[in-house]
């Protein structure tokens, strides 16, 4: 072989090692998680609020979208860690969450209290009964939600003026005594008690929760009660009297507010033992409707129509009737009808400027000139010709995210993947038809309506 020949070959191979070097240290460096620094701030829209539990101070942190945070992650690398903070005059502390209470996700609430360990947080308020429980004091409180992942701040709460002394660490000690006790008892006690105190009845731990808590006039609220302590009365006080209805005796009522503005809401639960009482602050946000011509939404996420939405009308053409059950109505020229929206939201409404053809629902309460004809399905309608049309049917989009097309005259709001949350309130027809198409997983809507909100 030539000496040329040779001296090219060793080069050859040199440059080839050389490469698989370069390829090997690329590979590590990504699988290494090199460039985890570059990962994305997490979003979270919280609500966070002062709030009486059980007759003690706590702080309420509520999800109305974002992304789901881990608060006690498991190991793995990619999740979202969110720290909560409290910030007082005395200095500065990591709110630890108690076990079991390891996710923040979307629609879920979370309550710090105070202990002689420090700063909690859980989803359980029935835990802030306890007699360890101490109120956390009003004023010059702050709290912060921290992206433990990339240290970004995701939301601040409250103000803190001035600043005290660093505070004592809460761990124990490190050193445990050299010698032990001297002495030990000498002698057991030889009876054991059979039984234990009786425990004392106590009164409810009060806790509830509404949805929606935020759109526009009117928006309508359903309000469960979710105490512990077996209550059996209630009293409500939605927090925008002297309108009516303000107050509600009811278990679970809904409430509708008629104006724009935010409400708090207090709940009075009580037992053979006592009442409790817990207010959320600032719970409710009511906003004027935008004046909407046409709208057309269409999106994949599992929307619907909301429970106790209706539709009414009068009746002015000859030959209109509704099929109901296996009950076929004639409905005469003058008649009313009211058509209220029961617990399945998946169907069909096509409705003209002066004609309804279909309103097709499995659920559906039926009432004829004020007459309750109870509650059945429409699988066919005809009303040929109306008027006095009035409509609270609300279509609600959840905040998940889902590819989504949502237009108002003519504008385009949202056009792609989204994880927004839309609330159309009153839909009905314009100038143009009306169509609802709801499905489980889908939904496609065409017409006007009294307004809408994006969240």
């Amino acid at each position: 072989m030539a000496p040329e020949n040779a001296v090219s070959e060793t080069i050859a191979i040199v440059f080839i090692i050389f490469l698989v070097v370069i390829l090997s240290a690329v590979i590590f460096v990504f699988s290494s998680g090199f460039f985890s620094h570059m990962s994305q701030a997490s979003f979270v829209a919280p609500r966070i609020s002062a709030e009486t539990i059980a007759n003690k101070g706590t702080i309420s942190l509520f999800n109305r979208g974002g992304d789901v945070m881990y608060l006690d992650p498991p190991p793995q690398l990619h999740y979202n860690i969110l720290g909560v903070y409290i910030d007082t005059p005395e200095g500065n502390y990591r709110v630890d969450p108690l076990p079991g209470t390891a996710e923040f996700r979307p629609g879920t609430t979370l309550y710090i209290f105070k202990d002689a360990g420090g700063y909690r947080i859980t989803g359980d308020p029935s835990v802030i009964a306890s007699g360890t429980v101490e109120s956390i004091p009003t004023g010059d409180v702050a709290v912060r939600l921290i992206d433990e992942n990339t240290q970004v701040l995701i939301s601040k709460w409250g103000e803190v003026h001035g600043s005290g002394p660093v505070p004592t660490p809460t761990t124990a000690p490190t050193t445990l005594p050299t010698t032990p006790p001297t002495s030990q008892p000498t002698t057991i006690p030889t009876t054991v008690p059979t039984t234990g105190p009786t425990p004392q009845p106590a009164p409810p731990v009060v806790d509830f929760s509404g949805t929606p808590v935020a759109g526009s006039v009117p928006l309508e609220v359903m309000f469960t009660d979710r105490s512990t302590g077996n209550p059996d009365r209630w009293t409500w006080d939605f927090g925008d009297a002297p309108e009516a209805g303000s107050t509600s005796g009811a278990r679970n009522p809904t409430h509708q507010y008629t104006k724009q503005g935010t409400y708090s809401v207090t709940l009075t639960a009580g037992n053979a033992a006592g009442t409790n009482t817990t207010t959320r602050n600032n719970y409710i946000t009511v906003t004027e409707p935008e004046a909407v011509s046409y709208l057309e939404l269409e999106t994949m996420k599992p929307s619907r129509l909301l429970q106790g939405g209706a539709l009414q009308v009068r009746v002015t053409g000859p030959y209109s009737s509704i099929v109901f059950g296996k009950q076929t109505y004639d409905l005469d020229a003058g008649d009313e009808i009211r058509l209220v929206i029961g617990s399945d939201p998946e169907g069909h409404i096509d409705i003209t400027p002066t004609q309804i053809q279909t309103f097709d629902f499995d659920d559906v309460r039926l009432y004829i000139n004020n007459r309750d004809m109870g509650s059945d399905t429409v699988s066919k309608i005809w009303v040929n010709g109306y008027d006095q049309l009035t409509s609270t049917l609300t279509i609600e989009v959840p905040s998940t995210s889902a590819w989504t097309q949502f237009t108002v005259n003519g504008i385009t709001k949202i056009n792609g993947e989204s994880s927004a949350s839309i609330r159309i309130a009153g839909i009905q027809p314009t100038t143009k038809t009306l169509l609802l198409e709801n499905q489980r997983d889908h939904i496609t809507f065409r017409g006007g309506a009294k307004g809408y909100s994006i969240s």
